[in-house]
């Protein structure tokens, strides 16, 4: 067993590590690819399910945050004066192109950028590893390509600001938008917003980062989850709380940046985590007015662990929701979409109608795209006046409504519905497949989606409830 490594065979970025460390007086290092067996799966699997607990726990993180990898090392030559504030002064009150007025005297000129480029879109945090760090650990030094940047649940400072970053400069706010207050409420019912977006935002930022392998979608961000785990929250599902699972199930992707569905599966279609796309995942809306209506019901999950932990890869997985079910069918419109009446048999794919966003690229998102440069819709389908759909999981898409939103200051009209689209996998009965989702803030669309009752073949739904709704299962 190796017992030494000699300081001269170090890559340049730990041989700086090892001197900041030395010079803070601390007594121990972590570094990722030396204290983890490289060649050893095993090891590999067991500390990587860990490294939540490494960050956390650890006193600061450093962080080469400014160079694509270890060869520059984190020291950088340069003027420091550079960097700070230019001093400037007005001799007169002047009129900016916006109309904002600046009175006669001194000013300072800043690069409110900074730490966009600096920091948020800086080469190191652009990969997916990094994200779950970032969040975890409870301070961190980012040596930029520019200056000096610290981090930390309370403040953010760098060379050129070191009591902390003026506010005209913008910052993400990482460390504050998910650290878990340690008074955090032990019921649902005491759960603010703040607490449900804090999962909400890491994800987002997460799903926007890159990962060298994908199979490590889950685990990568698995640290972040134990980290954040808590009654409230309830189990986790593949990414989704089961306690918020409704709200998380209307996750869409980031438009135009659709990929294929991963040749390995690592959780179900209706988790965020079975794409390789950015997605947006839905925060608590906001509005004194709001009114939230779940048309949907969860009657059951179960989520099946590749390696025991549930917090990794998964080997399968399932939801089984009571809902409305609605058959469509693409069709292409005679005249422009914005100049049709919604109806039954023509819903316009417009953004002022329905707005339908695929999960992977395939043929079939491709055709929904369609709606971009020619007019299209969606038909719902009547069995009993559609002799010709025979086999309706061969050639329709379904969509199930998920949440209706009344007094929603997002939707121009004030109300919103938001649901999944889904396909049947003809393996089982009443099994389907999420394939993207929906979102409607047309008062007369909306109405239309939810008083259309169709009649479906039994081989469509596992049962029928008493008010209408199907039992499905989506995996």
């Amino acid at each position: 067993m190796l017992q030494r490594i000699p300081h001269s065979h170090l890559q340049q970025v730990f041989r700086d590590a090892i001197s900041v460390t030395q010079r803070a007086g601390i007594d121990y290092l972590w570094i990722d690819s030396l204290c983890i067996i490289q060649d050893s799966v095993e090891d590999w699997k067991h500390e990587a399910m860990n490294m939540g607990m490494v960050y956390s726990g650890a006193v600061c993180n450093i962080a080469a945050t400014g160079f694509p990898d270890g060869s520059n090392g984190l020291f950088i030559e340069g003027d420091a004066a550079l960097s700070e504030p230019i001093e400037v002064q007005l001799n007169a009150d002047v009129t900016a192109y916006d109309g904002e007025c600046f009175r006669k005297g001194d000013y300072h000129l800043v690069d409110f950028l900074s730490w966009f480029n600096g920091v948020d879109n800086a080469p190191l945090n652009k990969r997916g590893w990094v994200v779950q760090e970032r969040f975890l650990s409870p301070r961190i030094m980012h040596f930029g390509a520019k200056q000096l940047y610290w981090e930390c649940r309370t403040l953010e400072a760098s060379e050129a600001f070191p009591q902390g970053l003026p506010w005209e400069i913008s910052t993400s706010k990482v460390k504050k938008s998910v650290h878990m207050d340690p008074r955090r409420p032990k019921s649902v019912g005491s759960v603010d917003r703040w607490d449900f977006d804090r999962w909400a935002n890491a994800v987002t930022a997460y799903s926007r980062s890159k990962l060298t392998f994908d199979s490590d979608k889950m685990i990568a961000i698995a640290g972040l989850a134990k980290s954040l785990q808590h009654p409230f929250l309830g189990s986790y599902l593949g990414g989704m709380w089961s306690n918020f699972i409704l709200s998380h199930l209307t996750w869409s992707t980031v438009s135009f940046e659709l990929r294929p569905r991963p040749d390995t599966y690592r959780c179900p279609s209706w988790s965020w985590a079975s794409v390789d796309t950015g997605v947006n995942m839905p925060l608590v809306p906001a509005g004194q007015n709001l009114r939230r209506t779940f048309i949907a019901s969860v009657c059951e999950t179960q989520t099946t662990p590749l390696d025991l932990d549930y917090f990794g890869t998964l080997r399968g997985g399932w939801i089984r929701i009571l809902c409305p079910l609605l058959c469509i069918r693409l069709v292409e419109l005679e005249k422009p979409a914005i100049l049709t009446i919604p109806s039954a048999d023509a819903i316009p794919i417009t953004f002022s109608t329905i707005s339908i966003q695929m999960d992977v690229q395939d043929d079939h998102s491709d055709e929904y795209a369609k709606a971009i440069t020619m007019p299209m819709a969606v038909k719902v389908v009547n069995f009993a006046d559609d002799p010709t759909t025979r086999h309706p999981e061969d050639i329709c898409d379904y969509l199930i409504p998920i949440e209706k939103r009344e007094g929603d200051m997002s939707a121009a009209t004030g109300v919103r519905l938001k649901g999944l689209v889904l396909r049947a996998t003809t393996q089982h009965r009443g099994e389907f497949q999420r394939i993207g989702m929906f979102d409607s803030d047309s008062p007369v669309v909306i109405e239309l989606l939810q008083k259309s009752s169709q009649n479906l073949p039994a081989g469509l739904y596992e049962k029928r409830a008493d008010d209408g709704r199907y039992q499905i299962s989506v995996i």
